[in-house]
């Protein structure tokens, strides 16, 4: 399956597990904006959380509470030079560049890679991403936002 044909086998369930993730995060209180897609240097999906509120027509995005939240279909070749390989990836970070938190199924071993022209292993990975639970980002961002406090409390 080359990437753009696993784009449209699974971009379907992509958004519909992000809208859930965004959806808990609504619920806990945050303002998410809209789901959008791009597919500039590789296909994702991804939304703004904003853990201070809706912002402000026109305001900056803050560096550390306002956190992408993003799924992107990775291509081994961009991420690491390995070839025909794919792999899925929730990445959860602050505007600045904060890793808040993720997952990458298998990350950081031989099994990182599956081949793209293994249509069951690739949807034998996906499956790892769709059974996720959305609610557990919540408390990621709890967590990252309670640190925050820290630091800014003088000791």
């Amino acid at each position: 399956m080359g990437p753009a044909t696993i784009r449209k086998t699974f971009a379907a369930r992509i958004r519909k597990l992000m809208e859930a993730i965004r959806k808990e995060l609504t619920e806990a209180g945050y303002y998410c904006g809209g789901l959008w897609d791009d597919d500039g240097d590789y296909y994702s999906w991804s939304f703004l959380c904003h853990t201070q509120g809706k912002p402000e027509e026109g305001a900056e995005l803050s560096q550390d509470h306002d956190i992408d939240i993003r799924f992107i279909i990775a291509e081994s070749e961009y991420w690491d030079g390995e070839r025909g390989g794919v792999n899925f990836m929730l990445d959860i970070v602050a505007v600045g560049g904060r890793i808040v938190g993720g997952l990458t199924p298998h990350n950081y071993t031989p099994e990182c890679w599956v081949p793209r022209r293994d249509n069951e292993a690739v949807k034998d990975r996906f499956q790892i991403m769709e059974n996720t639970d959305p609610h557990d980002v919540v408390p990621l961002i709890e967590d990252y936002i309670e640190g925050l406090k820290k630091e800014a409390t003088p000791c």
